[in-house]
């Protein structure tokens, strides 16, 4: 029986598909974006700045996803602690191939 690898410590399991991921803007636990898998496809709600893209990035390599399984990227508003990242996000998805 094939045990799953753990989470990083920056993806929480929120259950139902849904995972917490600490952007680590600031300090940690102080900021989160939001990616929900279902039936092998992905959206993210918020991407925290464009430093968190790398912990986005492996958030999906952590559940093997690829960045081409990201359909949405859904900033809720535009503050930099939500969707400063959304740019560096498309930019990497657009050539993932």
């Amino acid at each position: 029986m094939n045990t799953p690898a753990p989470l990083p410590d920056f993806l929480q399991d929120l259950g139902h598909g849904i995972y917490a991921v600490d952007t680590g803007f600031q300090r940690p636990n102080f900021d989160a974006a939001y990616l929900m898998v279902d039936d092998g496809r992905a959206a993210f709600i918020d991407t925290g700045t464009g430093h968190a893209v790398p912990r986005l990035l492996a958030s999906l390599q952590a559940l093997s996803l690829s960045p081409a399984q990201v359909d949405w990227v859904i900033p809720t508003h535009v503050h930099l602690d939500h969707a400063g990242g959304a740019g560096s996000l498309g930019r990497v998805n657009t050539i993932d191939p």
